[in-house]
């Protein structure tokens, strides 16, 4: 389960289609870099690209987890795990940015990004969700306009995270206690949001997941070990 400002979620319908294919996207990505073959991919979302692919490995399968599974227990609300989320959406964002630049390159025809199923494109998988979650004023699925697919796509994120402090976290690093204080406080943020410690997973512990992320991933793959 996830929780939101309107209370605890899990995704289904289309938006559970999008972010499981954007979780694909992501383990692919952080799998090629355990590969050491996509060592400077970057998703924009410094809290993530920072850490290991192993530190990356588990957050996504517990992320993953929280926003697909009935099963799973909702994580504790933290930079990390707000960023880890934010991550996905991220990841659609530059999907889609790759499906235009594809499509105006070499007339399309790529699977950038997607399952090895045959799943519509990312624009209409954008679209779907945000008819899903009653948001009007769209664009047509052929649209190349990347400024309206990131307003869309940011509206979807933020039906998902309370707010975007995640990203203001080097902002408290070195800044004094009582100032840092005063500062969240009037920004509402929790004393405890910033100082959630990554995980150092062993290779167990990588191994399970890996595993968390097949089983999640399982509806839009056709085969082969994502993770």
């Amino acid at each position: 389960m996830w929780i939101t400002g309107d209370g605890a979620r899990i995704l289904q319908g289309a938006h559970a289609v999008l972010i499981r294919n954007a979780l694909a996207f992501v383990t692919d990505i952080v799998k090629q870099k355990a590969d050491g073959t996509a060592t400077h991919w970057q998703f924009n979302v410094p809290p993530f690209d920072q850490l290991s692919w192993e530190q990356q490995m588990v957050l996504l399968s517990r992320v993953g987890s929280a926003l697909l599974s009935i099963e799973s227990e909702a994580p504790s609300q933290s930079s990390l795990i707000d960023a880890t989320a934010a991550v996905l959406y991220s990841a659609v964002r530059q999907a889609v940015e790759i499906e235009i630049d594809d499509e105006e390159l070499f007339g399309g025809g790529d699977d950038w990004g997607r399952s090895k199923t045959r799943a519509p494109s990312w624009r209409k998988m954008v679209l779907a969700t945000c008819r899903e979650e009653e948001i009007d004023d769209l664009p047509s699925a052929d649209s190349p306009e990347v400024a309206d697919w990131e307003i869309l796509i940011e509206c979807l994120a933020a039906e998902i995270l309370w707010d975007f402090d995640w990203q203001v976290a080097e902002l408290f690093l070195d800044a004094d206690p009582g100032r840092a204080h005063d500062v969240k406080e009037m920004m509402g943020i929790e004393d405890d949001y910033f100082i959630d410690v990554a995980p150092d997973p062993n290779a167990s512990q990588v191994a399970s997941a890996r595993q968390e992320l097949k089983q999640l991933l399982a509806p839009i793959l056709e085969d082969a070990d994502p993770a």
